[in-house]
């Protein structure tokens, strides 16, 4: 008994044992290949009329075993399978049309054999379902899903409860719910009582024992409750200030302000050490123009010179040192420094340049290039 096949399945392999006739323990018949003398194949489905042969020409051989390759249309592929490992045993390939689905065959039959061979007989199932399909044998009345999973079977949760996502009752459509996941439910009855409507469909509720439980706990009368007939209540603390407001209006910014400025000095609230009240009262208890008789005030160090002038005295704090050399000559006091030694300090001109020293008479502190042509004296840029 092969294994089962489902009909209409493609690319069907399969392996026969071929005893060997001269062997008296049974022993498989090793060697044969497609072109063995007097090999045949012949299949029949359980619904079938005849058997269909394959010899000759119609059995082919096999090119590479397990991998299945089209034999061809009325053709099937055999080879041996492994003479040393498993003598006598053959592997067939199949043609897809002999598995088809054209009828309800339970069964393929077969027998195979050649010269120096017992007949070998053998039976492939044919099932409606699919073996290999793990999910549901290929009944496409189950889901094609895993059990609870979107599309599967339900399945019971730690309680014993069947998780249920629920469209309809009784064929009936369920109506949408109010809360998610809460439905709305039709109340027919309450523990075999029937339910009973006032007038506006408003289910009418026993309170007897609503009224003994709670009812009785309430005061007697609202005085007890400390409120008035008025319907005022009697307060004591109270945390939340919300909604609340003051019997007196709060005073206004300007209101606030006068009260501020027109506060007198020699109250305690400026006597306070540290505080603002007592810094203006230390410190600011005389004309700000009596601190000094002229008016004037000493400054320190200033940073800032913007708007500032020099005094006609001031030039003289320029420095004449000597500035060097013209990578050195970057502000105007030293370039008039500079322009005052060419003219008053030692400086040489020749033919070609022009130079000027520094404070030693030797050291050059710039030189310029000198050309005549006879009509024009040129004195080229310092460097």
């Amino acid at each position: 008994m092969k294994p089962p096949l489902i009909r209409g399945q493609t690319s069907n392999i399969a392996f026969v044992f071929l005893p060997d006739s001269s062997s008296a323990v049974g022993a498989g018949k090793t060697g044969l290949t497609n072109a063995s003398a007097g090999l045949r194949l012949s299949v029949r489905r359980e619904k079938g009329a005849t058997m269909t042969a394959y010899v000759g020409a119609s059995i082919v051989t096999i090119s590479t075993p397990g991998t299945w390759v089209n034999p061809g249309s009325g053709q099937v592929g055999f080879k041996e399978v492994d003479a040393t490992n498993a003598p006598g045993l053959y592997e067939v390939q199949f043609e897809d049309a002999i598995f088809n689905s054209s009828d309800s065959s339970r069964v393929l039959v077969g027998m195979i054999f050649a010269t120096g061979t017992a007949p070998a007989a053998f039976e492939i199932p044919l099932w409606s379902v699919d073996p290999q399909d793990g999910e549901r044998l290929g009944l496409a009345a189950l889901p094609n899903a895993a059990v609870g999973t979107n599309g599967g079977l339900a399945t019971l949760d730690a309680s014993l409860r069947t998780l249920a996502n629920v469209g309809a009752w009784n064929g009936h459509a369920v109506p949408a719910e109010n809360i998610g996941g809460v439905p709305k439910v039709d109340v027919v009855d309450f523990l075999g009582q029937a339910v009973v409507l006032d007038a506006n469909n408003l289910i009418k509720v026993d309170v007897a024992d609503w009224a003994a439980a709670i009812v009785a706990t309430l005061p007697a009368n609202f005085g007890s409750l400390a409120i008035t007939v008025g319907g005022a209540v009697t307060v004591a603390a109270n945390n939340d200030k919300t909604g609340y407001s003051l019997s007196t209006a709060f005073p206004t910014a300007q209101q606030i302000a006068s009260q501020v400025w027109q506060d007198a000095t020699s109250g305690g609230d400026f006597a306070t050490t540290g505080s603002v009240g007592k810094l203006i009262t230390s410190n600011l208890d005389a004309n700000i123009g009596s601190r000094l008789a002229s008016g004037s005030v000493t400054v320190g160090t200033n940073n800032d010179k913007t708007g500032y002038s020099l005094a006609a005295t001031g030039l003289d704090q320029i420095s004449v040192a000597d500035p060097g050399g013209m990578l050195n000559q970057t502000t105007l006091p030293r370039l008039i420094v500079a322009l005052w030694r060419r003219f008053f300090k030692k400086s040489t001109l020749t033919a070609t340049q022009l130079a000027t020293y520094s404070e030693d008479g030797v050291s050059i502190n710039t030189t310029q290039l000198v050309s005549d042509d006879g009509t024009t004296q040129t004195q080229g840029a310092g460097s």
